[in-house]
Parts: structure tokens; sequence; C-alpha cells
């Protein structure tokens, strides 16, 4: 296959192994949190599982440095605004969802005011309001 500028089959080969090496460690994740419920040698399978694919997320940023790099940008603080804009609204509105989601019943249950969870909601976007987006944090 012929590479060009705008496909670069090595990063297209090594970002579908870091996917499949996500969703491998999402799924073995489930045994380790059985030790002790599980036998030793399954926990053990799962763990050299689990340990076997932990490259996938510094691939993946090494995959994002290297096609950062790659570019010639003529203002950088005008390509980090773009990409913050992009980044950061999606990210609240997915950070609110979360924490109305895993709230809901404490909400309800307290019976809060609207400043209530206005503050209990600003406390969560602080500190972080759900642990999958760990990253951007």
């Amino acid at each position: 296959m012929k590479e060009d500028n705008e496909n670069l089959y090595w990063i297209t080969s090594l970002r579908v192994l870091a996917t499949f090496s996500v969703i491998f460690l999402h799924t073995s994740a489930e045994i380790l949190y059985q030790y002790g419920k599980t036998s030793n040698a399954n926990w053990w399978i799962g763990n050299i599982y689990d340990s076997s694919v932990r490259f996938c997320v510094p691939i993946f940023l090494m995959i994002s440095g290297a096609l950062i790099l790659s570019k010639d940008y003529k203002n950088i603080t005008e390509y980090l605004k773009k990409r913050v804009l992009r980044i950061i609204f999606p990210f609240l509105f997915w950070s609110i969802v979360y924490i109305f989601i895993n709230n809901f019943l404490y909400f309800y249950k307290e019976n809060l005011t609207f400043i209530d969870i206005l503050k209990f909601t600003l406390i969560k976007l602080k500190i972080g309001a759900s642990f999958h987006l760990w990253y951007i944090y």
C-alpha cells in the first residue's frame, strides 16, 4: 500500500490495535474485581490478560503527539483555542449529564433546592464528574 500525507497506514494499524486492546482491558477488569471470589488460576489469567494490553493508553497518547508534531502550525495559540473549544463543551455537557444520572436519587430524596443542586454540580465538576473522563481532568 502506498502511504500519503493524509493516511499513514502504520498509524491506522496502531490505532486499531490500541482500540482492541482498550476493549480487552475493560473486559478483563471484571475478573480482577472478583479477587477472592474466583479461583486463583482464573484471577491470574485475568491479571496477565489485563497487564498484556496496558500499553494501549500510552499508544493513543503517542499517536496524538506524533500527529500533532508532524504538522506545521502557523499560529499555535489559535490551534489550541480551537481544540480546547471542541473538547470543553462536550466535556461539560456529558459531565453534567453523568452528575445528574449518578445522583438523581440523592437529589430526589434530599429534596434539594436549585441552588443546592447547582453547588453540588459545581463541586462535582471540580473534583471529577465521572471516572472515565479522567484523562480530561
